[in-house]
């Protein structure tokens, strides 16, 4: 009796496993949501109204539904230069299908079995090759770098030459095409063996080269705000938007939104000042993967209140972004034991620092009334020696800056910011409107040269004289 009973439950627990299984994922034209139901073997589309329409039969091909978890998310993944075809992964698995829109056939491409270790693993395309990182399973989280090998449709591990972070999981991770790299900050570490099963979180900043192999500790996190809200996954939504990450967040009885872009180390804060939001959304979860969501440029998010029923709403992520106020850096470089000596090399710069300003104003015999910067001063002397008058280019201000190193579109934020500073330093000095001049390359009207306007430099060569 007690034998049949347990056949019983176990038939019914698959057979509603199988009813249960399906994909669902965002796609065109718009970000809507798609779905396909494998026991009826139909693709659907979700409608305005948050209802589902039936667009067609799909032919499966290799997928046995007893192998199928009955709830879980779908990780869709656009296939470069075929517009019609995704991968569709199965969170917690290994498993990895192929979907062609236009002859609606759903195929499934690995022959791994291993499922379990990898929930919320970080799942992108580089090259045309698929890649999972971290993750979280049988108790514990993990660093495990996996990539699906096409000629034996399994998943074989990358092998890094360097330390990677204890653990990728839950916090700030992504590809970064630019640069070839993969960024990985803020980790959440937890094992049931370790520390009374009690979660950490990593402070430390790390970029992986696909080029080298190695992992690269670029500092820790000094945004305190981030270690405010990542207090409860459940409730702190983290999307990654190809550019930025964003984290939605309730400050004060204020929606918020963490606008952080790895690329500049910058974090701002964006404040929902027009109520789109009705309560702050939950994380990402298996039962709900799409209440809240990115596709391409638009933010997609539903609200379950009665003033909007459930309904999908849009928002641009350039408007978030253009709202967004600056409000620090994400992460700087580590706290050295060595802190000492580098105290004492920052006195000595200074000291330095004091002594070559003090012996530009005794060489110009400028009599300055504002307290100007050692760079400003340097940009000034340099521009003053410029006999020709045809101007330094950008990369001359930006070694007098010390910016070599930074990306091209946040070498011209701070150029512009520097020159405004100037020139209102110059205008106080000389009483002189837009001292500091930019203007195009006669060679080349792409490139910018930079030079004092002819009132302001005949007054400082004067005073040299």
């Amino acid at each position: 009796m007690l034998q049949r009973a347990y056949l019983i439950l176990t038939f019914s627990v698959l057979l509603y496993s199988n009813l249960l299984a399906q994909l669902v994922w965002p796609d065109y034209p718009d970000g809507r949501l798609y779905r396909i139901n494998l026991q009826a073997k139909l693709l659907e589309q979700e409608l305005p109204n948050n209802t589902w329409t039936s667009i067609g039969g799909v032919i499966s091909e290799n997928i046995p539904l007893s192998e199928f978890p009955s709830n879980t998310r779908t990780i869709a993944i656009e296939i470069p230069h075929k517009a019609t075809e995704r991968y569709l992964l199965i969170d917690c698995t290994n498993q990895i299908y192929h979907f062609d829109f236009r002859t609606k056939v759903l195929r499934r491409l690995d022959n791994t079995f291993y499922r379990g270790y990898n929930c919320f693993s970080t799942r992108f395309i580089r090259k045309d090759t698929v890649y999972s990182f971290g993750g979280y399973g049988f108790w514990h989280t993990n660093n495990i770098q996996t990539y699906f090998k096409k000629n034996s449709l399994e998943w074989e591990s990358l092998h890094p030459t360097s330390t990677p972070p204890i653990a990728i999981n839950q916090g700030l991770n992504a590809y970064m095409e630019k640069g070839d790299v993969f960024f990985s900050a803020y980790n959440r570490f937890h094992s049931d063996a370790v520390e009374a099963a009690k979660s950490s979180f990593d402070d430390d900043v790390y970029l992986f080269s696909f080029k080298t192999q190695e992992w690269e500790k670029k500092g820790e996190i000094k945004y305190e705000g981030i270690k405010k809200i990542f207090t409860d996954f459940a409730k702190t939504p983290i999307l990654w938007t190809g550019k930025y990450f964003l984290i939605q967040y309730k400050d004060d009885a204020v929606i918020k939104m963490l606008v952080i872009d790895p690329f500049t180390n910058t974090v701002a804060i964006w404040k929902d000042e027009q109520m789109l939001f009705e309560s702050q959304m939950n994380g990402i979860s298996e039962e709900k993967p799409f209440d809240i969501y990115c596709w391409h440029d638009t933010l997609y998010f539903s609200q379950s209140t009665s003033k909007k029923h459930g309904l999908r709403q849009k928002l641009a992520i350039s408007q978030i972004v253009k709202q967004a106020k600056i409000d620090g850096v994400l992460y700087g470089t580590d706290t050295s034991p060595y802190w000492y000596a580098m105290f004492g090399v920052l006195i000595l710069v200074t000291i330095l620092g004091l002594v070559y300003k003090s012996r530009l104003k005794a060489d110009s015999n400028i009599e300055l009334k504002v307290n100007f910067s050692e760079q400003e001063l340097k940009l000034i002397q340099l521009l003053l020696e410029e006999e020709s008058r045809a101007g330094i280019d950008s990369n001359k201000m930006n070694e007098v800056l010390g910016i070599e190193d930074k990306l091209p579109e946040n070498q011209r934020k701070l150029r512009t910011e520097f020159i405004k500073e100037l020139n209102r330093k110059l205008e106080k000095e000389y009483k002189v409107k837009d001292a500091l001049i930019r203007k195009s390359s006669e060679s080349d009207k792409r490139y910018s040269l930079y030079l004092l306007s002819d009132e302001v430099f005949y007054q400082l060569k004067g005073k040299i004289a």
